[in-house]
């Protein structure tokens, strides 16, 4: 399957270089801001953006990201609204691959075929279904295929040799290495068996790994990385800051979201921390070759 991703992964490759993958929720906390917050993600660094559909009991998310995404549907955002948010992402920034994440019963209220082929309409590349079992999903894997859309697929500590064998079977795009057991948020303990997970999940796929859950700092980056990931996501960390740039100033009662650019100022410096540790990453790799 030849998409964005994979050309993305294989410029990477051949420049030496990691992923950067930032992820947020559509529509937080607003639309405009949302977008905007994107923008700045592609325009410092993002070499693949994941994208949540907000949903209303997103039981596999931490509480920043749960949040965040109740907050969204309390406003009556709707997957149509986050498609066309997708489509607007898409019109400004041609070669970015998009990968949404998704809690299943979205995409079963849409219809699994409308789904799949509303995503590639609106632009994106890949799907993450962070609560459908692989030995249930079989025809939507097969249905995201024909129309365009990569699974990427889950793995964790916990998959079992046999589960991994079904991942393996439906995934593209690349593989979305758990750093824990648990749900999404930030961290500062990761399992301690995954330079070893890397290296099983090498040896029988050649997609590319990269690990997310509970990044949230460049030294975070930058131990995943060393210990052979392909990239890296970050997502409860960028969520956190958009919220907290939303909140009342109690100095002057005023609301940040207010000074546009102080907001992106302060959301773009936080991005380019975690694109430069990607980079050192990427400088010691060139030194060692």
């Amino acid at each position: 399957m030849s998409n964005r991703i994979d050309k993305t992964f294989n410029s990477l490759r051949q420049e030496n270089r990691k992923a950067f993958i930032p992820f947020t929720v559509l529509g937080y906390p607003d639309r405009e801001t949302s977008l905007t917050a994107i923008q700045t993600m592609i325009d410092n660094g993002a070499d693949v953006l994941e994208l949540g559909l907000p949903f209303s009991d997103p039981m596999a998310d931490g509480q920043i990201i749960e949040s965040a995404s109740k907050a969204v549907v309390e406003t009556g955002f709707t997957t149509g609204d986050a498609l066309e948010l997708i489509a607007s992402i898409r019109e400004r920034n041609k070669n970015i691959p998009i990968v949404i994440m998704s809690y299943f019963n979205l995409a079963l209220a849409r219809g699994i075929e409308k789904f799949m082929k509303d995503l590639n309409s609106a632009g994106a590349d890949g799907i993450t279904f962070v609560d459908l079992p692989p030995e249930e999903g079989e025809s939507v894997f097969t249905i995201a295929k024909e129309n365009g859309i990569a699974p990427v697929m889950l793995v964790s500590p916990l998959t079992s040799p046999e589960r991994l064998t079904r991942i393996l079977a439906h995934a593209s795009g690349y593989l979305y290495l758990i750093s824990r057991a648990g749900t999404t948020g930030i961290a500062e303990k990761f399992d301690d068996k995954l330079s070893t997970l890397i290296a099983m999940l090498r040896s029988q796929s050649q997609l590319p790994v990269c690990i997310g859950f509970g990044i949230s700092k460049p030294e975070h980056v930058t131990k995943m990385l060393d210990l052979g990931a392909d990239g890296v996501v970050v997502g409860s960390k960028l969520v956190e800051i958009l919220k907290d740039l939303s909140l009342p100033d109690p100095k002057t009662s005023d609301v940040t979201t207010h000074n546009p650019n102080a907001r992106n100022d302060l959301f773009t410096a936080a991005v380019k921390q975690l694109v430069q540790a990607t980079a050192k990453i990427e400088q010691c790799t060139s030194l060692q070759s």
